[in-house]
């Protein structure tokens, strides 16, 4: 390498300002390529991360939006969850995008979905669903739609 520089360096300033030119532009698109080339390389790393969250999560992180949920220690006369305190194998649409054999509780008196989902650390979470994004869910055969009532706001 320290040979091809000498021998560069010797064309350059034994030449005209054409051969400056041209060796100049030569050495920038070298350089050029060279950052397009690390450039890719950061593209197919980004695409390998987006592959694995994909594989773990699914195609749409809208599903994982949402406050951790915690059990509260209020005492219910009955079971606040419907139809009963387990989680459903279910489905959830958020914004339209439907989301299938995910597990699923619904706190009837909050009015709250729960999500139970394992991340990548094989850790269990719960989740409350965001309801302003939420339109509909099902929980083994009961299904359940967004209404829009006039004064008392959004219900399931």
């Amino acid at each position: 390498m320290g040979k091809l520089r000498s021998l560069m360096y010797l064309w350059i300033m034994s030449g005209s300002p054409l051969r400056i030119l041209l060796t100049f532009s030569f050495v920038l698109i070298l350089n050029e390529s060279g950052s397009a080339q690390a450039s890719n390389s950061a593209v197919q790393e980004s695409d390998s991360l987006s592959w694995y969250i994909e594989m773990k999560y699914g195609l749409d992180q809208e599903l994982f939006n949402g406050i951790q949920y915690y059990k509260t220690n209020v005492q219910y006369k009955g079971n606040p969850y419907f139809p009963e305190d387990v989680f459903y194998n279910g489905s959830v649409t958020l914004r339209g995008t439907r989301y299938d054999n995910v597990l699923l509780k619904y706190d009837s008196y909050s009015q709250q979905l729960i999500l139970k989902y394992t991340d990548f650390k094989d850790r269990i979470n719960l989740l409350i669903i965001n309801s302003i994004h939420l339109d509909s869910f099902c929980l083994g055969t009961h299904c359940f739609q967004k209404l829009s009532l006039s004064d008392d706001g959004v219900l399931f």
